[in-house]
């Protein structure tokens, strides 16, 4: 009875120690991604797979579309954030990326994928259905201001206003049942140029203790830092860009009193309609130390060149021509334009985005009247 015992116990531990082999040995064949896709497009087409670094993006790999299918593979530390491009930088899907199997569909469909990237879906669909009900009321909107309906009008706007102030509360609590989460994080900065200053502090607080420490977090924590330094209050960063008579327009290198940084196109309405007021202020105040460096955000010279001549901008004009990708967009966080910054003699930032009567007063009141 003894002998047999023994040998049962022996063999059971031998089956338990194949099948641990086993497992493990299926586990590590397991360890790293794959992505199968399909999407419409020629064959050939070439398509890249990177994942984000803060806001620089590292490429993971490349491959060809054939008859409509493509597939990466590879392995990943932890959770990224993933996404495939076609040429030009054309956005095919985006995900979290982990070690996982994930499928990608025309659309950018993505299913499969790990924990961080079911809450991203969850993330996802709330973006969803505010772009549908967003929708659903603008067209309503205007069909009441089409019937010159302003009480329905009115209602509309309500109801909008109120899904807005309820998609955003769930958020917030989807964000704080996970706010350590690299999602969370990611979430929080896909924004962060948009929401403003006291915001964008307000929500990078939610995030956990390894959320902040994630690339995400430290491009918040930077993105923080860039908003402080244009608030009023701060040292108006230098730059210097090509000006309209072929020099060069530096701020550090522009004297006056008084300095007003105005950022413009040629395209914005609004923005040509407040050159008018900056003629006649120029005009006032030049003699008393007043200076304009308006800086245009065309991508387009004889369009910029035709504006300035068109509107009398008789100051300091320069452009890289680079449109919304000039990197002073970042510099001074704009958000939209037309956008102003008032300058002492130091460059510190006494007033910003301030227009018509408003911008009056504070030039009359900084160079007396």
């Amino acid at each position: 009875m003894i002998v047999i015992l023994w040998v049962f116990v022996s063999v059971i531990r031998m089956l338990l120690s194949l099948f641990f082999l086993c497992e493990i040995s299926v586990w590590a064949q397991q360890i790293g991604y794959t992505i199968r896709g399909t999407i419409a497009g020629k064959d050939n087409t070439l398509l890249t797979l990177v994942v984000a670094k803060g806001v620089e993006l590292d490429t993971l790999g490349t491959t060809s579309l054939s008859r409509g299918s493509f597939d990466f593979s590879g392995k990943v530390d932890g959770v990224r954030s993933g996404y495939i491009l076609a040429p030009g930088g054309q956005l095919v899907a985006s995900f979290m990326l982990e070690n996982a199997d994930y499928t990608i569909s025309d659309g950018g469909i993505v299913t499969g994928g790990g924990p961080a990237q079911a809450l991203f879906a969850r993330f996802n669909a709330l973006n969803e259905e505010l772009l549908v009900e967003r929708k659903k009321l603008e067209e309503a909107y205007r069909e009441a201001e089409a019937a010159g309906d302003s009480k329905k009008a009115q209602a509309v706007d309500a109801r909008f206003r109120d899904f807005l102030a309820d998609m955003q509360a769930r958020e917030l609590k989807l964000l704080m049942e996970n706010a350590d989460s690299y999602v969370a994080a990611h979430v929080v900065a896909s924004t962060m140029t948009e929401v403003g200053l006291e915001k964008l502090r307000q929500r990078f607080e939610l995030l956990g203790e390894s959320a902040k420490a994630s690339d995400w977090g430290k491009a918040i924590e930077d993105q923080i830092i860039r908003y402080e330094r244009v608030e009023v209050g701060g040292i108006a960063p230098d730059f210097e860009i090509p000006s309209r008579d072929g020099g060069v327009v530096s701020l550090q290198g522009t004297k006056a009193k008084v300095k007003i940084i105005d950022f413009w196109a040629s395209w914005c309405a609004p923005c040509r309609q407040g050159n008018v007021n900056l003629v006649k202020l120029y005009q006032q105040y030049r003699p008393r130390g007043l200076e304009i460096i308006s800086v245009s955000l065309d991508d387009n010279r004889q369009a910029w060149e035709k504006a300035c001549g068109e509107d009398g901008m008789l100051w300091l004009n320069g452009s890289d021509l680079k449109g919304q990708f000039s990197p002073l967009v970042s510099l001074y966080c704009l958000r939209g334009i037309p956008a102003n910054f008032i300058l002492d003699e130091e460059n510190r930032i006494v007033a910003k985005n301030l227009f018509g009567k408003q911008l009056q007063q504070k030039i009359a009141e900084l160079l007396g009247k």
